[in-house]
């Protein structure tokens, strides 16, 4: 729905703050479960977290309105506070921040 509203031009800020206000809002509920079952073989919170930044990068990084900007910002928060226990992933226990933010340096 985000990207056909996008796609011709009717989309108000707030309307993308709302979706990002709810991938926040997600996280905090889910915290642990937040997990994608619908696509993946072996689904994880770090995979789903994986898609969702994806998603927020393609979608709301080219917008310059600040409420959107902040909003994406605590969306990224929420998943590394919320989904990850200790800030770590995985059998080797990396740290979740470099799952969350290295996306973001990358576009640096």
């Amino acid at each position: 729905m985000v990207q056909i509203s996008k796609s011709n031009g009717t989309a108000h800020p707030s309307f993308f703050v709302a979706h990002l206000q709810l991938v926040s809002l997600m996280a905090e509920k889910f915290q642990n479960s937040f997990v994608d079952y619908s696509k993946e073989k072996e689904p994880s919170v770090s995979k789903t977290v994986k898609k969702v930044i994806s998603s927020i990068k393609e979608m709301f990084f080219s917008e310059t309105n600040e409420k959107v900007r902040v909003e994406c910002a605590n969306a990224f928060e929420a998943m590394l506070e919320h989904c990850f226990a200790n800030k770590r992933y995985g059998v080797q226990q990396k740290k979740a921040k470099d799952l969350v933010f290295q996306p973001l340096f990358d576009e640096l």
